[in-house]
């Protein structure tokens, strides 16, 4: 309880990730800020979090979402496009059935509200297709549950990409389409 979380995004590309955390964990402790709650994300198929010495691992769709790809029933604007496009739907039925299976306390759910990042990759982006509040809030409240059962009360944590991630189309703040829907 009280202890200052601080995620990696990328530990495996850090030149010592298991050291390095060692390093944080004890200037954290020498300098009065305490021990540290570390966690790492799955981004690029990370999972060893143990390996590394982090206390856990966070989703971080849209990482790791290999389902309800769609890029072959829906008209396509660029012919040249060569990314993928995906059901919202069909990813939080997946992701709810999957949460509602987790045995691991230290697999802390993420969740994102829409995802569309065509402006940075132009032609190549993965859009994530009818993403809608109801089925944001369908994946949060089965992420609320999941990590109510498994974690002990002050390791409780949903993780939500993003706030205002506006340049990958991910974002709660309220906007013209869906007003304060995603808030």
């Amino acid at each position: 309880a009280g202890r200052p979380v601080l995620v990696v995004y990328r530990p495996d590309i850090l030149p010592d990730a298991e050291a390095t955390a060692a390093r944080w964990r004890a200037r954290a402790r020498e300098t009065g800020v305490g021990e540290l709650f570390l966690l790492c994300t799955d981004a690029f198929g990370f999972s060893d979090y143990h390996r590394f010495g982090f206390d856990g691992l966070l989703e971080f769709p849209p990482h790791a979402i290999a389902t309800g790809e769609i890029g072959d029933r829906v008209q396509l604007l660029n012919p040249g496009f060569s990314g993928r496009v995906y059901d919202y739907e069909a990813v939080v039925e997946a992701k709810v059935s999957e949460l509602i299976e987790r045995e691991d306390p230290r697999r802390y759910p993420g969740v994102m509200p829409m995802w569309d990042n065509e402006a940075r990759k132009p032609g190549a982006g993965h859009v994530f297709h009818d993403a809608t509040p109801d089925a944001f809030r369908r994946w949060t409240a089965a992420a609320l549950d999941c990590t109510r059962q498994l974690a002990a009360p002050e390791e409780r944590f949903v993780f939500v990409n993003a706030w205002n991630e506006w340049a990958e189309g991910t974002y709660l703040e309220p906007d013209r389409w869906f007003g304060h829907g995603f808030a």
